[in-house]
């Protein structure tokens, strides 16, 4: 049974928590997504951002939470309740999740994508009917790369072709996985 937007947790992580968008985040997730330096590393968000696409984006993560199709969660900083990005697993089948995220410009290198990719990989875990957990980054993007072998990951040598809205075509995205070896 798909679960319902009442059963959609928050998650901890140190000094932030995950939770799920809300129609009044529309504006804040617009200006932190309307930068090209992160919708060309990103494969559903386009560049320029404009609030109707973040309120697309909302709609879209309620209905993959509802439908039991992925984990779409905002990250916000716990001090001041400010939205700093997402992260997000879907649901690749056969208990396979992908894992991935962004932060807006002003927040990277501060560690709070490795504690946000963190917890979501602990949420993941917990559910008990996830058994592999992976992630792609492009190869211009090494700190994403950093990020996930922080966390555990490890590259399986796969590539894989990927679609970017915000690159207007296709890249290739270097794969990895939790405990691979």
């Amino acid at each position: 049974m798909a679960p319902e937007l009442t059963d959609y947790p928050v998650v901890p992580a140190e000094g932030l928590e995950l939770r799920p968008l809300h129609d009044a985040d529309a504006g804040e997730l617009a200006g932190l997504c309307n930068n090209p330096k992160i919708a060309r590393m990103l494969r559903g968000i386009p560049h320029p951002c404009t609030r109707t696409h973040a309120r697309q984006c909302i709609r879209e993560s309620r209905k993959a939470w509802r439908e039991g199709e992925g984990y779409p969660f905002a990250i916000f900083r716990r001090a001041d309740g400010r939205l700093l990005g997402a992260a997000r697993g879907t649901d690749r089948g056969e208990g396979t999740v992908e894992i991935s995220y962004w932060l807006g410009e002003a927040y990277w290198g501060r560690g709070y994508a490795s504690r946000a990719a963190a917890a979501l990989v602990g949420f993941l875990a917990a559910r008990g009917d996830v058994h592999r957990i992976i992630a792609g980054h492009s190869p211009d993007n090494p700190a994403s790369g950093r990020v996930l072998r922080k966390i555990g990951m490890r590259y399986t040598g796969d590539m894989e072709t990927c679609v970017s809205k915000g690159r207007g075509g296709e890249f290739v995205c270097r794969m990895m996985e939790l405990g691979a070896r």
